[in-house]
């Protein structure tokens, strides 16, 4: 079932904006009023000339083409030197261009911005991209690597992390503390609302009147911030798989991911062929947690795609931790249930082939550095393990996700932010809330709550959808369809009834057959 919810809020005349202070190593980038005119000079490269906001004339921008991970149309690529902190020194910010090529070009263009936090956009979406400019010609497409990710003055360590961060149950904090000493960079100038203010100074270096924010996951958060801060010079929002300020990572990960399990179990049920295959779905899960906290030995195995032989040392943590990372797709899940049979009857190869398909692709990759640096100061500190330890026990999770950030932020170099860090965004941008039925880590509720101060949203609860809906080409399309028009309209909805979650395998292969 797709619910569709409009949100709205009486008017707030003590609404603040760029008067707010979120972090407590606040980055102005520019000064307090925004970021300054650049020298006069005119873009070459890009397209047409734009006046700055203010009046001003832009700096030459000297664009180059460049290449992404599976992206096939022409990009231009440019390297911002922006200040890094209220300490002195810069900040390189990466931006990739996909040009409009439509015959009507608009000035405000669409920016992407990934998730993690940590996600590089440059790794993350240039396949989307290329993807929602079929949707969208008119407007130019930006991907962002924010400020600590991907080519945008990343601490860049080298850290044996085969799984990804889906999987993760620690830090290496030897190796990251010793990259870290040669970081030319101060982690408490590492924040959300850093970044945010790195994206305005994008806007007007490059002649954008407005933009048109995208964001996924903790890039929702990033959206909302520079909202709050830049309110006149955002045109629309969507924000897929809604992850708010005043949600507090990873305090919530072991409750909703329990719940979307919980769905999964229920689903199977109420699939004929499913139900016949694995009869006790539940009490089978429980028998494989047991048996992966009894592995005496590594799990031998072969690289699925590679072929290399991996020898694995099987915990009950990386066993329940790489459960959540594989309910994030509901393709994947569609395995889940032979999987978890598998591993009940002692054969942990399916499930870490599994667990290697989802680490695998790149746009999985997370950097260490920035995802310590926001969650140890905006994040963390908010939570106290006691008032959560009962509700934690009764999840397949228990208190495993706290315990990995809490372990890292003991030794990462951050300071805490203020309690207005978590404070709700309450802005009147015309705002499209994408949430999964089926995700487990930013499920509807927290586009509800984001929703309570979001005058004259729109939430989207999208059936078959896990974490993140736009892959869906039928929630692309209305997207777009939003960002042109900052409306939703009952037609461009009409393609939500269709989607289901995909049905479950029964064995290798594939669903009944």
């Amino acid at each position: 079932m797709t619910r569709i919810t409009n949100h709205s809020s009486p008017p707030t005349a003590h609404r603040h904006r760029a008067a707010a202070v979120l972090l407590g190593a606040t980055v102005l980038v520019g000064g307090c009023g925004g970021v300054p005119a650049p020298g006069a000079a005119s873009e070459t490269s890009a397209g047409t000339d734009r006046e700055h906001p203010r009046g001003a004339t832009l700096a030459e921008i000297e664009w180059r083409p460049c290449v992404a991970p599976m992206l096939t149309v022409e990009a231009a690529c440019v390297d911002l030197e922006v200040p890094e902190g209220p300490g002195g020194g810069t900040v390189s910010l990466f931006v990739m261009k996909i040009a409009s090529d439509g015959d009507v070009r608009e000035p405000d263009p669409v920016v992407l911005l990934a998730g993690g936090p940590g996600q590089a956009g440059s790794l993350a979406y240039p396949a989307f991209a290329e993807q929602l400019r079929g949707a969208l010609p008119s407007r130019d497409l930006l991907i962002v690597d924010q400020r600590g990710t991907g080519r945008s003055s990343a601490l860049g360590c080298e850290l044996d992390d085969d799984f990804g961060a889906q999987a993760k149950v620690e830090f290496d904090m030897d190796a990251l503390e010793k990259c870290a000493k040669s970081w030319p960079h101060d982690p408490n100038n590492f924040t959300t609302e850093a970044a945010a203010h790195d994206l305005e100074h994008i806007r007007a270096t490059l002649g954008y009147p407005r933009l048109n924010l995208l964001g996924g996951s903790y890039g929702t958060r990033l959206a909302l911030v520079y909202a709050r801060l830049y309110e006149a010079n955002v045109r629309t929002m969507v924000l897929d798989g809604v992850a708010p300020p005043q949600m507090a990572l990873p305090s919530s990960f072991a409750e909703d991911g329990q719940a979307a399990l919980d769905r999964l179990f229920d689903d199977c049920q109420g699939s004929a062929s499913c139900a016949k295959e694995f009869p006790k779905l539940r009490a089978r899960f429980g028998v494989a947690i047991q048996r992966s906290g009894a592995m005496e030995a590594p799990v031998t195995f072969a690289h699925p795609r590679t072929g290399e032989t991996l020898e694995v040392p099987l915990t009950r943590t990386l066993f329940v931790s790489g459960v959540r990372g594989i309910l994030y797709s509901p393709e994947l899940s569609a395995l889940l249930p032979m999987v978890i049979e598998r591993a009940a009857e002692g054969d942990f190869v399916p499930y870490l082939n599994l667990l290697v398909a989802l680490g695998d692709a790149p746009e999985q990759m997370m950097d260490p550095g920035l995802m310590l640096s926001v969650l140890c100061a905006e994040d963390l500190p908010r939570i106290d393990p006691k008032e959560y330890a009962e509700r934690w026990e009764r999840t397949f999770l228990g208190s495993s996700m706290y315990d990995l950030f809490a372990g890292g932020c003991a030794r990462w170099p951050v300071d805490t932010a203020p309690a207005s860090a978590a404070a709700a965004v309450r802005v009147s941008t015309p705002t499209l809330l994408l949430s999964g039925v089926l995700d487990p880590v930013t499920p509807a509720r927290w586009a509800d709550e984001a929703a309570k101060t979001l005058e004259g949203a729109t939430h989207l609860v999208v059936e078959g959808s896990g974490h993140g809906t736009l892959a869906k080409p039928c929630v692309m399309a209305l997207a777009a369809d939003f960002i042109d028009t900052a409306e939703v309209s009952s037609e461009s909805t009409e393609c939500l009834d269709m989607l289901r979650r995909p049905q479950f395998f029964i064995d290798a292969k594939g669903p009944a057959h």
